[in-house]
């Protein structure tokens, strides 16, 4: 790979639906070029040019994506660009260094899952989790099943991702969007099937990229909003308890405060009831059984059979 000294590097995040607060490296990083996109009207920095998008999707998470994924067109006129998802803080500065060693004898470098190596495994995970609907991620993996997709292929975790603006990079790029707009949005899925598909391979960074050498991560804002002005709501009322004198308003206040207090407590409660209600649903054990079927009738047969090849 060519010394990139005199090539631009732009490092961009997305942040859609108040998910993420921007997170500023400590310092200015000298041939790079900061760019957010975002649909938040008050967003600002001193750092990153804020560009003002507005959201395609009902879901935010899949209009954060796209721009993720479509670097070749929304930075058209860089030859390296680092996506950082909002939450990831820079532990080394060396940005240049890092693209000079990682993408030496490749055009993309991504850090390997630190629990996982198998997406039939992310899949499993998913499922239990439910980070999106049973029925698509099914639809998707069974389609990777049937074009023989290999187990224990590796998986990439897609917090932070280097690339070079090439034609196969444009191509995997596009393939990936697809994947995404068509099935889950779970970009970790679909990654490594399109770079296989591809006939292509990536750099796998050999160390977490929640906590490494060179990025860690902060918990994601999200859900958090509206506790913390509760939380602001109750501060604010102790603090005029302590400026009142009369005791009949002190007392007033206190009483407002303690409901506020109680109404949090009762909130929880009816999250946990809700999630409990959810369970319950006829339609919840449906897609259970999907899962379960799919994953015992299906996967395991495939991997087992893959695994006596291997042999």
């Amino acid at each position: 790979m060519k010394n990139i000294k005199k090539n631009k590097i732009a490092i961009y995040t997305a942040i859609f639906g108040e998910y993420d607060e921007l997170i500023e490296p400590s310092k200015k990083i000298e041939g790079c070029d900061f760019y957010c996109f975002t649909d938040n009207e008050n967003l600002k920095s001193d750092l990153y040019k804020i560009i003002k998008t507005k959201g395609e999707h009902s879901d935010p998470t899949r209009d954060a994506r796209k721009i993720k994924i479509l670097s070749h067109k929304y930075l058209p006129e860089y030859e390296y660009t680092l996506w950082i998802d909002a939450n990831i803080v820079f532990r080394e500065l060396d940005v240049k260094g890092m693209f000079n060693e990682f993408l030496d004898n490749h055009d993309i470098a991504i850090h390997k899952h630190n629990v996982r190596d198998c997406v039939y495994d992310e899949f499993s995970a998913c499922m239990e989790i439910r980070v999106d609907s049973p029925a698509i991620m099914a639809t998707q993996i069974v389609n990777y099943i049937k074009n023989n997709y290999p187990i224990h292929n590796g998986l990439a975790e897609t917090s932070v991702v280097f690339r070079k603006n090439t034609n196969l990079v444009k191509k995997i790029n596009e393939n990936w969007w697809g994947e995404i707009k068509n099935n889950s949005k779970r970009d970790q899925l679909s990654i490594d099937y399109v770079i296989w598909k591809n006939k292509s391979n990536y750099f796998r960074i050999n160390e977490s990229v929640r906590d490494g050498k060179f990025f860690y991560a902060k918990k994601h804002k999200k859900n958090s909003y509206s506790k913390r002005r509760k939380n602001l709501e109750i501060n604010e009322l102790k603090r005029k308890i302590l400026e009142m004198e009369s005791g009949s308003c002190k007392k007033c206040y206190m009483d407002e405060a303690k409901n506020l207090e109680i109404k949090i407590l009762k909130d929880k409660i009816e999250e946990k009831e809700k999630l409990i209600n959810i369970m319950k649903n006829s339609v919840f054990w449906k897609t259970r059984n999907i899962y379960l079927r799919i994953k015992y009738l299906i996967i395991k047969p495939f991997k087992q059979k893959n695994e006596k090849r291997k042999k």
